[in-house]
């Protein structure tokens, strides 16, 4: 039976599906991926040929490789630009933790693809892992005047954090799922530090020009990397909310579109949804408040008698921007409520 301890910390701490999150974002963005972090690898690919995806022939590959682990790995065919190659396969591999192993099993994959498929296979790792030391780059070995080798490319993630303010300037969208990674590492245990940055980092999106649609994945994969108890949950919807209607869009907005999947989900969505300030789920101003009050009452001790009055009496608005001040107020004075 799981104790109370162990379910605050599971709040706390909700279990960060790393795997999941990379291997989806590698498919969605797979060009925007390789030019951040495998550029001259990206430099050598026909782009305006659309990378495949090989799902089933990947499997068939796991099979005769009889490797155990459970690693996340892609296989996609390219076009090459300088025609010596029609055609290569791309194997990439993701890693959040040391595995000393790795070397070993990306070396049976290379070569059991090649066994397979008959076609040129560039291997390439991407190491999520929280040691800056640990980077396994090649593969070898010899017997008598034999040799085997292979030297692999790898894009270690906390280098790119020593580089942060380019991450953030940067155009490319997958810069926003190394930032979302990078500070997932640093803020693990701390809730309101990873408020802070989610927003940060998913504001940062409605700068960059992107399409609602690209907006929509990536706050997506900001939240599977930085996942947060449903209190945080509630706060970050909300103040992403307020920040989209300070800053009007044209269409429907991604977090009214996130609203309007998550009320079919709930089944609270009802009638007919139209125009771009359609998808606000009925509700969120009652749990908006409500989530105010909680945050107060657990972060300080002695409270006026009159506060839930005040708290229920403020505009949605305000009610947003009293929520995102209680991360680092330190006394009610400071709410100005």
């Amino acid at each position: 039976m799981t104790s109370r301890s162990q379910r605050k910390q599971s709040e706390k701490d909700p279990r960060v599906d790393w795997d999941g999150a990379w291997k989806e974002a590698i498919q969605q963005f797979f060009g925007p991926f390789m030019q951040m972090l495998f550029p001259e690898i990206h430099a050598l690919i026909d782009w305006t040929y659309p990378a495949v995806f090989l799902e089933q022939e990947f499997r068939q590959v796991k099979r005769k490789a009889k490797i155990g682990k459970n690693s996340v790995d892609k296989l996609a065919r390219v076009r090459t630009l300088d025609g010596t190659l029609t055609r290569v396969l791309i194997h990439m591999e993701f890693q959040h933790q040391v595995d000393q192993d790795i070397i070993q099993r990306l070396y049976n994959y290379n070569t059991t693809i090649y066994s397979i498929l008959r076609e040129q296979v560039a291997t390439l790792a991407i190491l999520g892992d929280s040691s800056p030391d640990w980077k396994p780059a090649a593969y070898s070995y010899t017997f008598g005047n034999y040799s085997s080798h292979m030297q692999f490319p790898i894009a270690k993630l906390l280098d790119y954090g020593n580089h942060w303010s380019t991450l953030e300037s940067s155009d490319n969208p997958f810069a926003v799922v190394v930032m979302a990674h990078l500070k997932s590492l640093e803020t693990h245990g701390n809730p309101e530090t990873r408020l802070e940055w989610k927003l940060r980092i998913a504001e940062l999106l409605y700068s960059k020009g992107y399409s609602t649609e690209s907006i929509s994945l990536l706050i997506q994969f900001i939240d599977w990397l930085m996942p947060q108890n449903s209190d945080f949950e509630t706060l970050f919807e909300s103040r992403i909310s307020l920040y989209e209607e300070q800053h009007t869009m044209d269409t429907l907005s991604p977090m009214q579109k996130r609203y309007i999947a998550k009320g079919r989900e709930e089944g609270k969505l009802e009638g007919k949804l139209e125009g771009k300030l359609e998808g606000k789920l009925e509700g969120r101003r009652e749990a908006l408040h409500s989530l105010v009050l909680a945050l107060i009452n657990s972060k300080f001790a002695v409270l006026p008698p009159d506060i839930q009055d005040k708290v229920m009496a403020l505009s949605t608005e305000r009610a947003e921007t009293i929520a995102v001040k209680l991360i680092s107020a330190n006394s009610l004075a400071e709410l100005e409520l």
